[in-house]
């Protein structure tokens, strides 16, 4: 299980450069339907969100950004496998970016 900030609709690159947006989790966010592909895609089966913020949590530009939980399992025991502990060693920090660098670098 794993929450994050997700957005409505592509970042646009100036966004993406504004540093003030990135250490908010805004500029680097997926797209809310790429980040439960990225899921898939890194081989994770039964995504689900378990959570949707249903007001968003900041608009800019028109952009709305929400936290979303997702669910997702690997391997035949079903055992949720979204751990920081698992993919990233013994962090407990996570990032955007090593959010994205954890899911095999999927933008």
């Amino acid at each position: 299980m794993i929450s994050d900030i997700v957005s409505d609709e592509d970042v646009p690159e100036r966004l993406k450069q504004d540093l003030d947006l990135w250490s908010g989790c805004i500029s680097g966010s997926f797209r809310e339907d790429l980040f439960l592909e990225a899921f898939e895609q890194a081989g994770f089966y039964g995504v689900s969100l378990l959570e949707r913020q249903q007001d968003p949590w900041r608009t800019v530009e028109g952009i709305e950004f929400r936290s979303v939980t997702v669910v997702a399992y690997k391997g035949k025991e079903k055992h949720l496998v979204v751990r920081p502990s698992e993919i990233m060693g013994e962090s407990t920090f996570w990032s955007c970016s090593s959010l994205r660098s954890a899911l095999g670098g999927v933008s």
